[in-house]
């Protein structure tokens, strides 16, 4: 990436590829458990027991915080123009106005921010192969994560 010798997007693009990662995980042990984050998010009790199971500890526990959310993310919010970004560089402002007309401020100075089309295209064919091939291997359909975008 230093040398410009590949472009940097298809640099992120691969590191977020999961076949390879989990082929050579099943090709090199023989006890591999593959779970998905959308199991831990939809049915977290479900994932856990079956992860209990898989490495041989009391598949009743629940841990009380299992459903707690850790570091949630937050959407994100971009200046609408450049006035809006000078705006936003006073700091001070939400010291001084009241807070629901702070909220009005930034309802209009701001607005969230979406990938546009061109990045989702690329993205989707880049992913694409990726997903039928993991899909293949962990014996599961995970076509929606590419029907999501269609």
């Amino acid at each position: 990436i230093e040398e410009n010798k590949v472009f940097p997007d298809l640099f992120f693009v691969d590191n977020t590829l999961y076949y390879k990662s989990v082929k050579s995980y099943l090709d090199n042990f023989d006890n591999v458990k593959v779970f998905l984050y959308e199991d831990l998010k939809n049915e977290p009790e479900k994932l856990l027991k079956d992860l209990y199971t898989f490495i041989g500890v009391n598949p009743k526990f629940v841990p009380k915080s299992l459903y707690k959310v850790y570091n949630k993310s937050k959407v994100i919010l971009v200046p609408r123009n450049a006035f809006a970004q000078k705006i936003t560089q006073l700091k001070k402002l939400k010291y001084i106005l009241p807070p629901i007309l702070m909220r009005y401020l930034n309802s209009l100075l701001y607005k969230e921010e979406v990938i546009d089309k061109e990045s989702i295209e690329f993205l989707k064919k880049s992913f694409k192969d990726d997903v039928l091939r993991l899909q293949s291997i962990i014996d599961r359909d995970i076509s929606h994560w590419i029907e999501k975008y269609q």
